[in-house]
């Protein structure tokens, strides 16, 4: 439990951009939680934290490391007994190695990884299906892909997201979508009428995002 916990404030300290501390409470946490899914969770939450903070070297061997707690027989009864929100899939495994690849400006990776976690929510029990990582698994994929400048490619990966009713936003997916307009803005696109449609969709999507947060809040 408290291996748990140490990666619950991980991911808050990741949320505040402390990524250094993130880092810290994800390693505390494998003192408590050395071997099996726990472990995976724990060293795939440091990962992101040090990819953020832009040491991708270290990010990648953390990567490692919860593929080969993957690979552990050991069973961790909190989070493969009892599940529900301790569980810990390998789809949501791959979203994490997506969010860490793309941050870490290893795009190839990004879209295979971001593939991997939209098949396997796609596929896997509805139960256990998450909307949120799968969404945000789109966002990753399509970011991977204009970073490969696959724009029309992303654009296809981005339809899904930008229908998407106002209700639905998830506040982590502007900050991706912002990217995502921002890789937009390189000299290939300047005459691209895809480029610019999307960067209107993506806009207008920010716009009924921000809408519905204050709207929300009344």
């Amino acid at each position: 439990m408290i291996g748990w916990a140490r990666g619950t404030q991980a991911l808050a300290a990741i949320g505040d951009d402390r990524y250094l501390d993130a880092a810290r409470h994800a390693e505390d946490g494998l003192l408590h939680a050395p071997a099996g899914t726990g472990a995976v969770r724990l060293h795939a939450i440091r990962a992101r934290a040090l990819s953020a903070h832009g040491d991708d070297a270290e990010a990648r061997s953390a990567i490692a490391a919860a593929e080969r707690a993957r690979d552990d027989a050991h069973r961790d009864e909190l989070h493969d007994g009892i599940g529900g929100e301790f569980a810990f899939s390998n789809a949501k495994l791959c979203y994490y190695e997506a969010l860490t690849f793309v941050e870490g400006n290893d795009p190839n990776r990004a879209e295979d990884a971001a593939e991997g976690a939209i098949t396997l929510y796609q596929n896997g029990p509805a139960m256990a299906r998450s909307y949120g990582c799968e969404i945000l698994a789109r966002a990753q994929l399509a970011r991977a892909q204009l970073m490969n400048r696959k724009l029309e490619d992303a654009a296809e990966t981005l339809r899904g997201v930008l229908a998407l009713d106002p209700q639905m936003h998830i506040h982590s997916l502007a900050h991706q979508l912002q990217t995502c307009r921002q890789l937009l803005v390189v000299p290939e696109h300047r005459s691209s009428v895809i480029a610019r449609q999307l960067d209107r969709h993506l806009a207008a999507f920010s716009r009924a995002g921000v809408a519905q947060l204050v709207s929300g809040g009344l």
